[in-house]
């Protein structure tokens, strides 16, 4: 299915940021949410990148990095919101 592989880039960041704000606990302000995203796009970034450079027969894909940071963006946000 065409754009099924966004998804699931999508909702397996958002898990990772809500994993990680639930880690944070109550601490989470808007400056740490801000830091859990740019945790998971370098994390996604630094994937897509090894992807590009040293795995035979992949690729990196910017596309599936936007995926990984609005996924991120939504976890943290819906779990913050949420799950006070």
């Amino acid at each position: 299915m065409e754009g099924m592989d966004k998804l699931v880039h999508a909702v397996l960041f958002g898990v990772e940021a809500a994993l990680c704000v639930w880690a944070i606990g109550k601490r989470a302000n808007l400056q740490l949410l801000i830091l859990v995203v740019v945790w998971c796009t370098v994390l996604g970034g630094a994937m897509e990148l090894v992807q590009y450079k040293w795995v035979e027969g992949r690729t990196g894909d910017v596309v599936d990095l936007l995926a990984d940071t609005l996924g991120a963006i939504l976890g943290a946000v819906v779990f913050k919101l949420f799950f006070k």
